[in-house]
This record gives structure tokens, C-alpha cells and sequence, in this order.
């Protein structure tokens, strides 16, 4: 056999060869082309479900806020309807008691009203602090100022009528009297019209002059 058929029979194989690497390597290509998309396209997918789902616990959130803030609303409103009859029960209480009506009454109206704070309570609504407290506008109503030196200058004496809160809103404030500095005294009035005039032993402004002319 002749080199020339050698070397054409030696070729073929290598060219076979070389054009099966390229179509491997264009193949390998469309794959990670391929590959890549389908990883673009599931970070998408996965981008819009976290957004849908952070959109879901959002929606949860706000709807559950707002019916929390209607049912305070309903709970403020209907415990504004019943304050006058817990003040009512409130002053026949502390009546009861300065009178000296016989304990089994007492002990009665004092366990109806704990009942009664205690729902109060159970619904988050609590008395406001007023007796000896600081004068706060947020949370008392003045209705009188008492002078005073026994306590400091804006210092609650006394509860008028009980006030109440909910948690950080109040429903109705306390109606309080407060302590205010008193008023300084008069001074005493000048002897005489004059008012340089010193009074002499009967008690009566003296006239230096008149001894004089005698």
C-alpha cells in the first residue's frame, strides 16, 4: 500500500473526530445556556412567591390591627355608656360606708363594684391614678384650684370623679382638684392719709406743729 492511501485512510479518523468535539462542545454550550435560563427563570419564580407571600403575613397583619382597633372602639364605647351607672354604684359605695350602714350591705356594693372593675380590667381598661399624683392635662380635668403650702404646686388633693384608660388612650379623664401656691397677704395699710405719720400714745396720728404754736 502506498504512503498516500496510508495517510488518506489516517485522516478520515481525525477529522471525524475533531468535528464530534465541536458538536459536543456546541451541545455542551446549549445546555448551559439552557441551564442558565431555567436558573433565571426559577429565581423569578421564587422572587414573586417570597413577594406574595410577605404581601399575605402583611394583609394578616393589618387586617387583624384593624379589627383589633374596632372592637376597642366598640369596647370604649360601650364602657362610656356604662360609667354613670358604675359612678352611681361608686358613690352609694363610699355612701354606705360613711354612714354606717350595716356590713352585709357594704360588702355587697363593694364586691358588685370590684366585679365590675374587673371586667373592666379584662378588656384593658383600668382607673387613672389621680390622688396625690402630678397634674397631668393628658389624663386629669381640673375643676378647681385649691391654695395650699402642705404639697407641691400642681399636685392633685382629691378626686372628684373617677377617670379611666385604655392602655395608652383614655377614655375619660379624672375630674380633680389642684394644689396651687397661695396668695400672698395684703400688706397692712399706711396710718393716716399721709401715710409718713407715726401714731402717737393714744393711738392717733401726732401733730408735732400744734404743740408747737401753744
Amino acid at each position: 500500500m502506498s504512503e498516500e492511501a496510508c495517510g488518506a485512510q489516517g485522516g478520515e479518523p481525525a477529522a471525524e473526530q475533531a468535528e464530534g468535539t465541536q458538536e459536543a462542545s456546541a451541545a455542551q454550550v446549549d445546555l448551559e445556556a439552557e441551564l442558565r435560563q431555567e436558573i433565571a427563570l426559577k429565581e423569578k419564580y421564587l422572587a414573586g412567591w417570597q413577594r406574595a407571600q410577605a404581601d399575605l403575613e402583611n394583609l394578616k397583619k393589618r387586617v387583624a390591627r384593624e379589627q383589633a382597633e374596632i372592637r376597642a372602639v366598640v369596647v370604649e364605647a360601650f364602657v362610656k355608656n356604662m360609667l354613670p351607672a358604675l359612678d352611681s354604684l361608686e358613690r352609694a359605695t363610699k355612701h354606705a360606708r360613711s354612714s354606717g350602714a350595716d356590713d352585709s350591705t357594704t360588702q355587697g356594693l363593694g364586691l358588685v363594684m370590684n366585679k365590675f372593675l374587673e371586667c373592666l380590667e379584662r378588656e384593658g381598661i383600668t382607673p387613672i391614678s389621680a390622688s396625690g399624683e402630678p397634674y397631668d392635662p393628658m389624663r386629669h380635668e381640673a375643676i378647681l384650684r385649691v391654695p395650699t403650702a402642705e404639697v407641691e404646686e400642681g399636685t392633685v388633693l382629691d378626686e372628684v370623679q373617677r377617670g379611666y384608660a385604655s392602655k395608652d388612650r383614655v377614655i375619660r379623664p379624672a375630674l380633680v382638684t389642684v394644689a396651687c401656691r397661695p396668695t400672698a397677704e395684703p400688706e397692712e395699710a399706711a396710718y393716716g392719709a399721709g401715710g409718713d405719720q407715726e401714731p402717737d400714745g393714744r393711738g392717733q396720728p401726732g401733730n408735732g406743729d400744734a404743740g408747737a404754736g401753744e
